[in-house]
């Protein structure tokens, strides 16, 4: 929804020529630094890996740290919202702790000092930069033709539109959207409502923490295997290795980060 970074992803063209890639790459690389300690091997080792893709592009500080506030504050307006607890404020505290963390290793430059402070400047951020762009709309379009995808070709018109009821007003009109009608935005989140009233008073506690990474390599190739979203055409099914996720084309890792001890 901010045209410097949109218009940076779709240069890129790495939306267009394969999102199903561009997503599991992504997702990957944050669940090895995230489900595995952040200076750990493994975190080192995909943190260094980020940093080299990262460094094939100019991007600016402000756009780092606005993409930075939304792995903050997305996940906890969501879980506020719709799951069957809202976060308590030490949770929170630990969302925005980490993420800081993670900016860090980035070389990302004046984090706020708080999470007050980082949500204050991420909609001042929001004010100047949120405005309606060709390469907004482009992005939106192959995001949410990857994520519909996976339905049937009759329902993925719907799924496009059901995807609305979740986005603000203001990212709504930056990415040239109509807003979705008032029914079905309601119906949507009474049915996020009645999944979390389900969860809280018919599911049993897990007994595990669910993470996708896996805690070893696979004794039979030496790749780590996902533990979920194995499908048969799955890019990954068979494995990957941390330093070779991302862009063929950006080959290695970043030295500097790898080689950095924790404080």
């Amino acid at each position: 929804a901010v045209p410097s970074i949109s218009s940076l992803l779709a240069a890129t063209k790495e939306f267009e020529k394969n999102p199903a890639k561009r997503y599991d790459d992504t997702d990957l690389i944050i669940c090895e630094f995230a489900e595995n300690f952040l200076y750990s091997d493994r975190g080192n080792l995909s943190m260094a890996r980020l940093n080299k893709i990262h460094s094939h592009y100019k991007i600016k500080n402000d756009d780092y740290l606005y993409t930075l506030s939304r792995f903050i504050f997305e996940p906890i307006a969501f879980i506020d919202a719709y799951e069957w607890r809202k976060l308590e404020n030490f949770e929170k505290e630990a969302i925005f702790d980490f993420w800081c963390m993670v900016g860090e290793r980035m070389n990302i430059n004046h984090i706020p000092n708080s999470i007050n402070d980082f949500e204050t400047w991420s909609k001042e951020y929001e004010k100047e930069n949120l405005k309606f762009s060709e390469s907004n709309k482009f992005i939106a379009e192959m995001t949410t033709n990857f994520f519909v995808s996976i339905l049937p070709k009759f329902l993925q018109s719907f799924g496009k539109k059901v995807t609305l009821t979740l986005l603000s007003e203001n990212v709504i009109y930056s990415i040239g959207e109509n807003l979705p009608s008032p029914f079905l935005k309601s119906m949507i989140i009474n049915l996020l409502k009645f999944r979390a009233f389900v969860i809280k008073f018919f599911f049993l506690p897990r007994t595990k923490g669910l993470r996708r990474s896996p805690l070893e390599k696979s004794a039979t190739n030496g790749l780590y295997i996902p533990c979920f979203n194995n499908f048969p055409n799955a890019l990954y099914r068979k494995g990957y290795e941390i330093e070779t996720l991302g862009p063929s084309h950006i080959i290695g890792v970043d030295d500097d980060t790898l080689n950095s001890k924790y404080l």
